[in-house]
């Protein structure tokens, strides 16, 4: 049953009000809470979106979130200074980096030791209550030790099967990999494994 209701959000025709709302929020709010608001599915709103023309454009940063991140940064979290300034987690972590306001704060060899013991058994939320750290700085730190999960194979759903059968020969596997929130790897794979060829003479955009 979920898996036809996603199907129909999917299929289902788009009305003005709709369309205008979309035009409203991308570009300022993620494809995920736009796809919530709409009753949609993100693929369905990134498909949308590119029939319309619509693009991402980046937000400038104002003087006054800058400061904002300079005065509060230490004080909160990546994740709550991003709600306080309506900016993604990785927004605000690349924004203090840019800025140079990164906290170059030292790790203990024993919560080093920690990070290394649970790394594997508990998600960077849990870690950074235990660690007093934000996740970005915990999956920072594990980059840098070499510390790594295993990453469980995602199934490809019925919905992202038929986006990718509808648009492999108008869109690069790049292109396809940021609508479908996966790797170009993954895509490349999925298109080898359906046996999806491109036109004669339509060759990937480079990157």
């Amino acid at each position: 049953m979920k898996l036809k209701s996603k199907l129909t959000r999917h299929h289902r025709s788009w009305n003005r009000e709709e369309e205008h709302e979309l035009r409203d929020m991308y570009g300022r709010s993620t494809r995920e809470n736009i796809a919530k608001k709409l009753g949609r599915t993100v693929i369905g709103v990134s498909t949308r979106a590119r029939q319309l023309g619509l693009t991402k454009q980046l937000r400038p940063w104002t003087s006054m979130e800058d400061n904002y991140l300079r005065e509060q940064y230490g004080k909160k979290s990546y994740g709550d200074i991003a709600k306080d300034i309506n900016r993604t987690e990785a927004a605000v972590a690349g924004r203090a980096s840019k800025l140079g306001i990164l906290a170059n704060r030292f790790w203990s060899s024993q919560q080093i030791q920690t990070l290394r013991k649970f790394y594997h058994k508990k998600n960077s939320n849990e870690l950074a209550d235990i660690l007093h750290r934000d996740t970005f700085a915990i999956r920072s730190k594990a980059k840098r030790l070499g510390i790594t999960k295993p990453v469980p194979k995602r199934p490809w759903t019925p919905d992202e099967l038929t986006f990718l059968n509808g648009n492999y020969q108008s869109l690069t596997h790049k292109e396809l990999a940021l609508n479908l929130d996966r790797t170009v790897w993954a895509v490349g794979q999925a298109v080898s494994r359906l046996g999806l060829l491109k036109k004669p003479g339509e060759l990937e955009k480079k990157s």
